[in-house]
């Protein structure tokens, strides 16, 4: 229970200093454990700390960007805006394969999703399934290398 508790906490870190590498936490506490059952558990605290931050940190870009800007930067926030808007389908593929593979890099796209004011719930959707099957992948990863899953 400390052990997911602390996932947790990490994972929310994570999201918010990039430095911090839940994925690297994720194979440490991962590696050892000999049920399907419990990596289950383990990815879902990992990513709900992880979606946590993400929501945060896009709140925060959202919040911080509330007065667009004037001149040429203001008018290119507009046009992207516009963008995101006219091509939503797009705009969620893109945080989506962010959200699982990290190209472009996560963080980058939470900032962008908050300033760029993507609808919250939509940026949710893509980071709770995206980071999901990121963690996943990577918390299965020692598979290649133990066997003792059961």
């Amino acid at each position: 229970m400390w052990t997911l508790a602390a996932c947790f906490a990490v994972a929310i870190v994570s999201a918010l200093l990039p430095w911090v590498n839940a994925e690297l936490m994720l194979l440490a506490v991962a590696a050892p454990m000999t049920s399907i059952a419990d990596l289950l558990v383990l990815v879902l605290a990992v990513t709900a700390g992880q979606v946590s931050g993400k929501a945060a940190l896009y709140w925060i870009a959202r919040r911080a960007t509330s007065q667009s800007p004037s001149g040429r930067i203001g008018r290119a926030v507009g046009r992207w805006r516009e963008a995101c808007d006219r091509r939503q389908r797009s705009t969620q593929t893109m945080m989506t394969m962010s959200a699982i593979f990290g190209l472009p890099p996560f963080y980058v796209t939470t900032v962008a999703a908050g300033a760029l004011r993507v609808d919250f719930a939509r940026f949710l959707i893509a980071a709770i399934f995206g980071r999901f099957l990121h963690f996943s992948a990577v918390a299965l990863a020692p598979l290649a290398f133990h066997a003792g899953y059961k």
